[in-house]
């Protein structure tokens, strides 16, 4: 299904938009139990939670609760099997300050799993067990009307992807009013390819959300990869809409504030590549939300997933969170 979206927004609503206006985020995705399959793995775990969890979704929306405190709310909508795991991730994220209202305890499901295998340069592979999670049967039959109390909403291109066909229409077709009344839609198109049924059927429902969103956080290795050739990240970003191309270890091209600006990355020794791009997201949109420009913003991100990618796991511990200047 393609549905229609038309451009609602006037231009001078958009001129009057402020990121600063944005006071409900509302984080939609699925955490998964961290299956460790590495010693310094082990080990880094000590500051952590006894359950380690981490994905897409609940990534960025811990790192960006840490950095907006009390200034925003950052709600997760997901849902998890009903587990003394499933308990032990609440109370956690509970703890982080997240709006963890939006995460039912299903007992006929169970809560997806990942084990991460490192290479010796940090850079990460992973294998998943979440056919049938949870997460994906409760975020495809979402209720109509559920982004009505949010500003805000993030969206990536693995929780498209864990959605049944009917699933996705419905959370389109919701996300399509969201932004006819004003809603500011981020996306991460996050391209996984083994979760899709083919790249065709990712470039249908990834284009939709691109088009929907005030906000495009998008990585050239996966946009390349989802377009099979290679391409050059000036011109990947939809026209007339905020956006950063990240590019890895190489300057991130942001288009913002009427500008198109490269900035560059910060020097880091990688441990484990895990939560990179989530945790550069969350400092971005972190720096925006304090009226920070959207260079300035990049460099935020830049630092944060700096120290995300020196550590192992996906979330670093509060202690090693680097102080950001917005």
């Amino acid at each position: 299904m393609n549905l229609k979206i038309e451009k609602t927004r006037s231009t001078s609503l958009i001129d009057e938009f402020h990121w600063q206006d944005v006071k409900s985020v509302a984080v939609v995705g699925e955490a998964m139990l961290e299956q460790r399959a590495h010693a310094c793995l082990e080990e880094s775990s000590a500051d952590h939670s006894a359950t380690v969890y981490g994905g897409d979704a609940i990534n960025f929306a811990i790192y960006l609760k840490r950095l907006v405190g009390d200034a925003q709310q950052v709600c997760f909508i997901s849902a998890l099997g009903d587990s003394d795991s499933s308990r032990e991730l609440l109370t956690s994220w509970r703890q982080e300050g997240l709006d963890c209202s939006g995460v039912p305890l299903l007992s006929e499901q169970a809560t997806g799993r990942y084990q991460i295998h490192l290479d010796q340069n940090g850079e990460r592979s992973f294998r998943y067990q979440r056919a049938g999670s949870a997460a994906s049967q409760y975020l495809s039959r979402l209720p109509s009307g559920w982004s009505e109390p949010y500003d805000a909403i993030y969206l990536t291109g693995v929780t498209l992807a864990i959605l049944d066909d009917q699933g996705r229409e419905q959370l389109m077709a919701e996300l399509v009013r969201f932004v006819e009344r004003q809603g500011r839609l981020i996306f991460d198109s996050n391209f996984r390819p083994e979760l899709w049924r083919n790249h065709q059927h990712a470039m249908q429902w990834m284009q939709q959300a691109k088009q929907m969103a005030c906000l495009n956080l998008l990585t050239l290795e996966d946009e390349s990869a989802l377009h099979g050739r290679d391409l050059v990240a000036d011109a990947i970003l939809p026209k007339g809409c905020e956006g950063v191309i990240k590019c890895g270890q190489a300057p991130a091209h942001v288009q913002a504030d009427g500008l198109c600006v490269a900035v560059s990355s910060v020097l880091a020794v990688v441990q484990d590549t895990t939560a990179a791009g989530d945790s550069f997201n969350a400092g971005y949109l972190a720096a925006r939300f304090t009226g920070a420009g959207g260079e300035a913003a990049a460099r935020c991100g830049h630092i944060l997933a700096a120290s995300v990618i020196s550590q192992f796991g996906a979330i670093i511990p509060v202690a090693m969170m680097p102080a950001l200047k917005y």
